[in-house]
Parts: structure tokens; sequence; C-alpha cells
């Protein structure tokens, strides 16, 4: 009865980690796809003076590749707490023979790193620098470019100014 439910732990366990590996290479392909959108949209834009307006479509961009970065970081996270905390923990409730001490994973060696904090402020500057400031730029690129702005440009610019600060706030968040 020691061993009842151990095939479906190991078999979670290996989907888990499947699933939180995808992630983790989806993750950093956001990165990627979020530098070649910041230099199409800026060649496009500063190419040709008359098509500022397009400078409004990177603040969106980046926000949705942000967002989904971030949402995929929190999720690789979560993956890992959820092995620690809970499945090793009842894989040991059935394994009482050889109980498996999580403290001795890699995430958890990971976690004692000493250098640990400040590699996540430099990650969090790097997130900024990559989702967050172009955007800035590229709003603060607009309203220079633009000679006449209607209230509908206004609006637009308010509005991703808000969600850019939201993106900061939650970066800032997730890097606690």
């Amino acid at each position: 009865m020691a061993f009842q439910g151990v095939d479906f732990i190991l078999k979670e366990f290996e989907k888990l980690k499947d699933e939180q590996n995808k992630r983790i290479e989806f993750r950093d392909q956001m990165i990627y796809l979020t530098l070649a959108a910041i230099g199409t949209v800026f060649s496009f834009a500063l190419g040709n003076p008359k098509l500022a307006v397009t400078l409004l479509v990177l603040p969106f961009v980046c926000l949705i590749m942000g967002w989904t970065y971030l949402a995929n970081d929190l999720k690789i996270t979560q993956i890992n707490s959820f092995i620690k905390d809970i499945l090793i923990d009842e894989l040991n409730k059935r394994l009482t023979v050889l109980p498996i001490d999580a403290t001795k994973s890699w995430e958890s060696f990971v976690i004692k790193d000493r250098t640990r904090v400040p590699k996540k402020k430099i990650q969090l500057m790097v997130d900024l620098f990559t989702f967050v400031l172009p955007a800035f730029i590229a709003i603060i690129s607009f309203y220079i470019k633009s000679s006449d702005l209607s209230w509908y440009d206004w609006l637009i610019m308010d509005i991703e100014l808000a969600t850019l600060v939201f993106l900061t706030w939650q970066f800032y968040k997730a890097a606690k």
C-alpha cells in the first residue's frame, strides 16, 4: 500500500517538469520577439516621419509581450513551488522507506545562492529595459515628432502610460 499513487505522482512530476521547460523556452523567446518588434516599429516610424503614429503601436506590443513573459515566469515559479511543497511531500508520505529531501534539489540549491538577490535586481532592470523603457521612448518620440495632437492621441498615450506603469509595478512585485 505504501506505493499506491506513486506512479501518478511521478507522472505528474514528469509532466510538470515538461511544462516548466516549455514555459522557460517560450518565456525566453518573448525577449527576442520583443526586440524584433522594437526594431521593426522604430525603423518603420523613424524611416518615414509621416508615420510617427505607428510609434503608438509599440507600447501595446510591449505590454502584451511583457505581460506574457511575466505570466510565464510566474507559472514557472509556481510549478517549482508546487513540486517542492506539495508533490514531494505527497511522495514522501507514500515512500516511508526512502523519503526525498527537497532541500537537495537544483531549485533549492539555486535559491540559496548568495548572489541571487543582486541577480534578481539586475533581472528586474533588464526586464524593464526590454519591455517598458522602449514603450516609454516610443510615446515620447511620438509626442516630439507630432506637431498637432488630437484628443484621441492624448487618450491613447494616457492609456498606454497607465498600462506601462501597471506593468512596471507587476514586474517589481514579481521580483520581490
